[in-house]
């Protein structure tokens, strides 16, 4: 007996998986600049120069202009689709459960590949000796923290809560131990950035627990590479309006329904300077705080 499916049924689907990408995955989207102008496939990212200000002369005097070094940063949307099929013999129509598995299939696919492209932008960049914190022979501590704060301030980033640190989850509980990272007395509140995940203020840094699935791309054996950044120096954005777009295609030969889910983006860095890159022992022991002290000591 032939599936139907009506236009209405289709539509809320597609709300379901749209409302459960937006809170799966996707970590990232607060954490840079949209494009200024999208064209065709084509999106736009301003990197500022800056500006200074003089001391006006008086009557009779102009006043001095300035010039920045502005220009614009361009790169091309990709697509990313996830596809899969609904056979009418398995009687999904009207069934929860199963509903709802495969909505969660879909929008879980695409939610970490939001993340995934903005995270290989920002890995892919090159960047000097000085902007590298850490040598593998240790895992993350709030004092690596601490030094990659300086060191973006050094840069002349911008001191205004725009600071993120998406640390892997290993590293992260390792952080959790370090009394200066999880008291209250030594952090600012919880970050309300992401709600769906662990998260902290520490100094200028906006720290959360990254998926483990982005750390695997950048480990090589016991050696973990990963990234903090400032929002204005990476950029991301979507051509479509809604970020999503969703077909449905009726293969009756086969007695099934096809329903693809599409995704286009695109993310570039705008200004490395505002980039630092932690190196750390990916394996490193989640020791208690006792022991560290004595070890310390």
């Amino acid at each position: 007996m032939t599936m139907e499916v009506s236009a209405h049924y289709r539509t809320l689907w597609d709300t379901q998986v749209r409302l459960r990408f937006q809170s799966r995955g996707n970590m990232l989207a607060g954490t840079v600049m949209p494009p200024v102008r999208i064209s065709g496939e084509k999106m736009y990212f301003l990197r500022s120069g800056k500006l200074g200000s003089t001391q006006w002369g008086g009557r009779g005097h102009a006043v001095q202009r300035q010039s920045s070094t502005d220009d614009k940063v361009e790169i091309t949307s990709n697509e990313w689709d996830t596809a899969y099929e609904l056979y009418d013999q398995d009687k999904w129509k009207g069934v929860p459960a199963e509903e709802q598995t495969r909505q969660m299939q879909a929008s879980n696919a695409l939610g970490t590949r939001i993340d995934r492209i903005i995270y290989a932008a920002v890995m892919a960049q090159s960047l000097p000796s000085d902007q590298i914190i850490g040598d593998y022979s240790t895992g993350l501590t709030p004092y690596m923290l601490k030094q990659a704060e300086a060191k973006l301030l050094q840069k002349y980033t911008p001191n205004d809560a725009g600071l993120y640190v998406p640390v892997p989850p290993w590293q992260y509980g390792r952080l959790e131990t370090f009394k200066i990272f999880s008291s209250a007395d030594w952090i600012g509140g919880d970050l309300p950035l992401i709600k769906r995940t662990k998260r902290r203020t520490y100094g200028s840094l906006n720290c959360f627990m990254f998926e483990q699935i982005h750390a695997d791309d950048y480990t090589s054996g016991t050696q973990l590479r990963f990234r903090a950044w400032h929002r204005e120096c990476v950029g991301a954005g979507h051509i479509a309006p809604e970020q999503m777009r969703h077909e449905w295609q009726r293969e009756a030969e086969y007695k099934r329904w096809l329903v693809m889910h599409t995704l286009d983006g695109g993310a570039v860095v705008i200004e490395p300077d505002g980039i630092v890159e932690f190196r750390v022992k990916a394996d490193a022991a989640i020791e208690d705080e006792v022991q560290r002290t004595l070890a310390v000591a």
